[in-house]
């Protein structure tokens, strides 16, 4: 049976792919190759995955590798990859957020073999450069958003923040404009460390918990792709803050405020008394059994 392996360096990724992973089971045999989170920044993570990532394409030998979207500690996985005659799948190809992000992104799309794209401009942005195997089969975390069951949780009413450092954007502002929301509970939770730049937020959360965190908010707040995504599905009203998803395509449920604190303040009040039915930009129906098909083709 020809056998294909998945680099991953958080649960949360596990989760988000956990369709595409079961579909692919029907063609392939899965290898999950896991790393844990470590308190590092990108270039450091980077560092410390490629001799480990080595020695499993070595161990396991795939017909494939899968590399996620645009996390960089990925890149070198792909390039050992290719190094080393394996074909190289990407998913989420063809985004553009704001920050370095993008880089690495195309980085990894010219290393890959086929990729799949998540909504139609992605998709005409990796045809007009050329790339061949382009399929927008939608957003595998949209998907898995709406198989999280539902909980029905008693709490006061709360923003949810999920905010994610950048170089001149360390949150500062944003942790001064959420005072002002004195009758809301805050949750926050914890950033990536992509710039070296510490969240102020600690807490994690599972998963499925954190999609029932998302769904449940009077409004989500920060510079996540999540609020773009995985909120734009169960119809929650977000304030996407600066520069990091600039370039992103916004569903309707999304407010942009500059990295500033009074336009911070303004947008949240604004977004806590809209009511947003679903928005579908990223979404596609059976994503992951189509994705896993084309997969077992090539």
């Amino acid at each position: 049976m020809k056998k294909i392996i998945f680099p991953c360096t958080s649960p949360i990724h596990i989760a988000r792919n956990q369709l595409l992973l079961k579909e692919l089971e029907k063609y392939f045999r899965v290898c999950i190759a896991t790393y844990g989170e470590k308190n590092m920044k990108m270039d450091e993570i980077a560092c410390d995955i490629t001799p480990k990532f080595k020695w499993a394409l070595d161990k396991e030998k795939p017909d494939a590798v899968i590399i996620r979207a645009d996390r960089a500690e990925l890149l070198p996985c792909a390039m050992l990859s290719v190094y080393g005659g394996y074909k190289v799948i990407q998913l989420e190809a063809g985004d553009k957020s704001g920050t370095w992000d993008d880089k690495v992104r195309y980085a990894i799309s010219y290393l890959a073999d086929a990729h799949f794209t998540t909504n139609d401009p992605a998709t005409i942005k990796m045809l007009s450069l050329g790339f061949e195997n382009v399929y927008n089969m939608g957003s595998l975390d949209c998907e898995y958003a709406l198989t999280v069951k539902p909980q029905n949780a008693t709490r006061k009413p709360y923003i949810l923040v999920t905010w994610h450092p950048i170089q001149n954007e360390d949150g500062t502002l944003l942790y001064e404009a959420l005072k002002a929301f004195q009758d809301y509970e805050i949750i926050g939770v914890r950033g990536n460390k992509d710039y070296g730049i510490a969240s102020s937020y600690k807490e994690w959360y599972q998963p499925e918990e954190f999609i029932n965190l998302l769904r449940g908010a009077s409004c989500a707040v920060g510079n996540s792709s999540c609020l773009l995504k995985e909120a734009s599905v169960l119809g929650t009203p977000c304030v996407l803050i600066g520069e990091r998803q600039k370039n992103r395509l916004r569903p309707k449920n999304v407010k942009d405020a500059k990295y500033d604190k009074e336009d911070i303040e303004y947008s949240i009040k604004y977004q806590l008394h809209k009511k947003y039915e679903p928005d579908y930009l990223y979404y596609r129906e059976g994503t992951s059994k189509k994705i896993a098909e084309v997969i077992s083709l090539i």
